[in-house]
């Protein structure tokens, strides 16, 4: 199930699973196929792989932050954790990250590089990236409806970090 059968030279590389605890497990259900180069990171509740999945090259999918996000704490706190599940027949483009927590629907497409950080419903096309800094915010979801017109959706997830950094702000000041 690791790389693409009739991928020609572009079949070098290594894609890793690891599961770094006894009880941490990563499923991949049978049909899946994992491009070269990713990562699937488990050291938590686990990552579920669905049956007929194509992950494409360079693809992460994590299970935990892996140590915590607080300054004080980074080298001695405790990461949080929640498994990742991932739903059958989904698609995953190169390059692709999904962090802790999050469930792709069945019949998905995730389109390459785009960093998942919360669910993706079933039979959706999601693509982008949600970056927060003090200057610049930007999210991007299209979701696939009936007349195959697509349409932005996640504008109030976008208003809502905005305003988190703004509260954040003010707390500081």
């Amino acid at each position: 199930p690791f790389g693409w059968p009739d991928a020609g030279p572009w079949t070098t590389g290594c894609t890793v699973v690891d599961a770094r605890t006894p009880s941490t497990q990563v499923t991949i259900g049978t049909g899946t196929v994992v491009g070269i180069g990713s990562f699937l990171t488990a050291e938590g509740p686990g990552i579920e792989i669905g049956r007929d999945v194509l992950v494409g090259a360079l693809v992460r999918v994590l299970d935990s932050d892996f140590h915590d996000l607080h300054p004080d704490r980074r080298m001695s706190g405790v990461a949080r954790k929640a498994k990742v599940t991932i739903e059958d027949n989904v698609l995953l483009g190169e390059g692709v990250t999904v962090l802790k927590g999050v469930r792709v629907g069945r019949a998905s497409v995730v389109g390459a590089g785009s960093v998942i950080t919360s669910d993706i419903p079933p039979g959706v096309v999601a693509a982008g990236i949600l970056l927060v800094s003090d200057f610049f915010v930007f999210s991007w979801r299209y979701q696939l409806q009936a007349d195959t017109t697509l349409v932005p959706a996640g504008a109030l997830a976008a208003a809502a970090v905005i305003e988190a950094v703004r509260s954040r702000r003010a707390a500081v000041a």
